[in-house]
């Protein structure tokens, strides 16, 4: 079925790729994708060189997805802004590139972005937050929110935990699937009711965390290993 109220801003990326295959899989076709394509086809955080081969494109026009493509990895630029104002949906399904927060500009043009966080909120909010929550309770969440202008503190949709991964890449593989297993849940409750049903946070509950060191990473996934 397409969704005809939820759209989909998306850098192509395993993330990107997961949802996309997910949401086909059950069903829920986003009625229109805004892929965001650095011109000189250079690689964002989070992405590899497989993501740039077209294979997320392949799946829209497989599946008769309408997109547009716009020439630049700047969430807040005009022209991703102009892109979506011509836009009839009211909610996007937001999977751009990592650490990027929208603007008042992005965000006052009447649209709301479904963000799937990776990490129980508002506990870890920031970035490498599926590291940290394994560190700190040996176990891994996510949460959907949708995004205000500051990190990780727009109202929630739903939280969840995860089991660790077992024989599995924890950031291009497992950090997706359960990123995608909340997302269709938040979809379905969309599908039932016709609206999402959010809770605010608590402004003053949780912390803000930062890019973990690699060496802090890499002692993460030797325990994973283990």
């Amino acid at each position: 079925m397409k969704l005809r109220e939820i759209g989909m801003l998306a850098i192509p990326n395993s993330r990107s790729t997961c949802y996309l295959q997910r949401l086909i899989e059950n069903d829920y076709l986003p009625s229109f994708v805004i892929i965001l394509q650095a011109s000189q086809q250079m690689l964002t955080p989070g992405q590899r060189l497989e993501d740039l081969e077209g294979a997320f494109v392949q799946s829209l026009i497989e599946n008769s997805i309408d997109y547009s493509i716009v020439s630049t990895i700047n969430i807040n630029s005009s022209e991703v802004v102009e892109n979506l104002k011509k836009r009839h949906e009211k909610f996007f399904i937001y999977s751009g590139p990592g650490g990027a927060i929208l603007k008042k500009e992005i965000l006052n043009i009447g649209k709301k972005f479904l963000h799937i966080h990776p990490g129980r909120l508002p506990a870890f909010r920031g970035s490498t937050t599926i590291y940290y929550q394994i560190l700190a309770e040996s176990q891994c969440g996510v949460s959907a929110i949708i995004l205000d202008e500051k990190i990780d503190t727009g109202p929630i949709i739903a939280s969840e935990n995860y089991p660790l991964p077992q024989n599995i890449d924890l950031d291009y593989e497992y950090d997706p699937m359960i990123r995608a297993d909340l997302l269709i849940k938040v979809i379905d409750q969309f599908v039932k009711r016709g609206e999402f049903s959010v809770k605010h946070q608590s402004q003053e509950a949780g912390e803000t965390y930062y890019i973990m060191h690699p060496l802090l990473r890499h002692i993460v996934k030797m325990r994973l290993e283990k």
